[in-house]
C-alpha cells in the first residue's frame, strides 16, 4: 500500500464502493468485493451468466475494486477499462471506476468519475461525497474537500432524521458508511 493511500486509511477514510442491491446472480461478487482477501471466483463466474451490457459492467467494476483493493492495481486498471467499454453511462460503473482510481493514485480522474456518477444519478449514495472528497484532497483542493464533507454531513443529518421523535441523529465523522 502506498503512503497516500495509507494516510486516508489511518485518517478513517477509505473509498466506499458502489454495489447496486437486490441482483441474484451478482450478490456472490458483491460479497466477495468487500471482504479480504478477495476471490475473484465468484465475480468471474457471474460475469460468465449475464449477457446483458450494463449488469456486466456492474459486475466487471466491482471485480476491478476487488483487484485494485487486493494491491492488483494492473488487473484492476484492465478490468475497469472493460466495464466502462461496456457501460460508461452507468452511474455505478462510473463509481467503481473512481474508487479504483483512488487506490492507483489518479486522483483527477477519481474526481470525474465521482462528478460524473453524481451528475447521472442526483439520488446518489452519500459516501459518494466521501469518496470525491479524497480525490480532492488528493488533488490539493482542500477547501472542495471539505464541502463535500460538509455537504455530507448536512444531508446525513437530514436523512437519518428521526420523524416519530423529530430528532436528528449527528453525522458521522470517522469516514464513509458501507452500504452494507
Amino acid at each position: 500500500m502506498n503512503a497516500m493511500l495509507l494516510l486516508l486509511v489511518l485518517a478513517g477514510s477509505m473509498p466506499v464502493t458502489e454495489l447496486p442491491p437486490g441482483d441474484v446472480t451478482a450478490e456472490p461478487c458483491y460479497a466477495s468485493v468487500v471482504r479480504l482477501p478477495f476471490d475473484a471466483s465468484a465475480c468471474l463466474s457471474a460475469l460468465e451468466q449475464v449477457t446483458d451490457d450494463t449488469p456486466k459492467a456492474r459486475i466487471s467494476s466491482a471485480l476491478a475494486v476487488g483487484y485494485a483493493k487486493s494491491g492488483n492495481l494492473s488487473l484492476g486498471d484492465d478490468e475497469i477499462g472493460r466495464a466502462l467499454q461496456l457501460s460508461g453511462k452507468d452511474w455505478h460503473t462510473l463509481a467503481n471506476a473512481g474508487v479504483v482510481d483512488l487506490y492507483s493514485l489518479r486522483f483527477r480522474e477519481a474526481h470525474i468519475h465521482f462528478t460524473q456518477a453524481m451528475q447521472l444519478n442526483r439520488d446518489y449514495p452519500l459516501h459518494l461525497l466521501l469518496n470525491r472528497s479524497l480525490a480532492a484532497r488528493g488533488l490539493g483542493q482542500f477547501e472542495e474537500a471539505e464541502a463535500d464533507v460538509a455537504q455530507y454531513q448536512r444531508r446525513y443529518s437530514q436523512e437519518t432524521c428521526d420523524s416519530a421523535e423529530a430528532r436528528c441523529k449527528p453525522a458521522p465523522t470517522a469516514g464513509p458508511r458501507p452500504d452494507r
